[in-house]
């Protein structure tokens, strides 16, 4: 019969095992290489500039007997406005919605040189405040 030894009855972990915390032998041990040692190459290139080098690639194409030079953004475009012109509802989706976003970019810009400026832009800060605490004391008053 094996004989008892009262070392190895009562032998417990420093520290309780458990949720989040593996025994000690089974943890990385310091000093020790894990990981990805090599790390990402030099030189290699991330999704966002692989995507611009393709998006900027040109192509040649023939359009009406003329062979043309065309980056890639432009040939997606073109291919989006001759599906919409040709009835594909997803690209007349996609066409319409650029449309819109073009021209809620331009309402937003500078007027142009034959629209008058509002009436306010030649004010200073100084009177654009006293005008704003104006109004908010008016306010006030109405309440």
């Amino acid at each position: 019969m094996p004989q008892d030894n009262d070392d190895t009855k009562d032998h417990k972990p420093p520290y309780e095992v458990g949720y989040k915390k593996p025994p000690k032998h089974s943890q990385f041990q310091p000093g020790h290489k894990r990981g990805n040692r090599k790390g990402r190459r030099k030189g290699s290139k991330n999704f966002d500039t692989a995507f611009e080098a393709a998006s900027k690639m040109t192509r040649h194409i023939t359009i009406d007997g003329q062979r043309k030079k065309l980056s890639s953004e432009e040939l997606i475009a073109l291919q989006i406005v001759n599906k919409a012109v040709a009835g594909d509802m997803k690209a007349l989706a996609i066409y319409l919605n650029e449309v819109k976003r073009r021209e809620e970019k331009r309402a937003h810009a500078e007027p142009a040189e034959d629209e008058p400026l509002a009436s306010n832009a030649h004010m200073t800060l100084e009177e654009a405040e006293a005008t704003y605490r104006e109004a908010i004391k008016n306010a006030k008053d109405t309440d």
